[in-house]
């Protein structure tokens, strides 16, 4: 699909030169963004006012890493650090992957786009 010249900008910074392109259609309504704290999420994650499933998506948040992967910790480390059962680590994920929230990947869980997009990139590097 063709871009529309009016749509890509171009900023010349030295030896290279960035051009933004649009990076994909919005299918959200405008005003459909937001950004988040990793640390605040932390914090939620080790509030014991939550469920098991919500404490350990707010654990998923605060470690989530670019291209939606959530960095990789064994449950026996997100029991520790969230202070929740082992157990409760496995059926949480299960409910989480079931609800669509998050999939797997080989050995990695990765956030589904409908809910978290992080690192998508805005400009392309051109070296002239």
């Amino acid at each position: 699909m063709p871009f529309k010249k009016d749509k890509i900008k171009q900023e010349d910074v030295g030896e290279r030169v960035l051009i933004s392109f649009p990076s994909r259609v919005n299918k959200y309504p405008k005003g459909a963004f937001g950004m988040f704290s990793q640390p605040g999420f932390m914090k939620l994650a080790r509030d014991t006012n939550y469920s098991a499933s919500a404490r350990l998506l707010f654990f998923f948040m605060a470690v989530v890493e670019y291209d939606n992967r959530i960095k990789y910790y064994t449950q026996q480390e997100i029991s520790e650090v969230i202070n929740i059962a082992r157990p409760n680590v496995s059926k949480a994920t299960k409910e989480l992957v079931e609800t669509g929230v998050i999939y797997k990947d080989g050995r990695d869980y990765y956030f589904s786009e409908e809910y978290v997009l992080k690192g998508i990139k805005k400009y392309k590097t051109i070296k002239l």
